[in-house]
């Protein structure tokens, strides 16, 4: 198992432990779930910071330090992502399907 995997399974396994006691899982549980995962990204891992660096200097000509610069892209994407508004809500019946999405502004949590 790769190394973003176990960070990422290991940061929605904390925030699961939380609703150990429910029975089921509500929306907001599982966009918080969804959010744990995607800070767990954040950092990325040396072998994505490698591959960035390869891409951008083989194609693009960037910056001398093209791991940084790899990291630093890598990282203002995944801010992006967190920081993103008018995300929209799941809505999820009793048997685990998706039976609608509603466009909502949470704003940063």
């Amino acid at each position: 198992m790769s190394e973003m995997i176990k960070r990422v399974a290991l940061a929605i396994a904390k925030e699961m432990a939380a609703y150990k006691d429910s029975p089921t899982a509500e929306v907001h549980d599982l966009q918080l779930l969804a959010r744990r995962a995607i800070e767990a990204m954040r950092e990325p891992t040396a072998a994505m910071v490698e591959k960035g660096a390869e891409f951008t200097k083989d194609d693009f000509g960037c910056p001398e330090d093209f791991q940084g610069y790899a990291k630093d892209c890598w990282q203002d994407m995944i801010d992006a992502a967190l920081k993103q508004q008018g995300t929209p809500d799941l809505i999820i019946n009793e048997r685990g399907e998706i039976t609608n999405i509603i466009l909502t502004n949470h704003g940063p949590r």
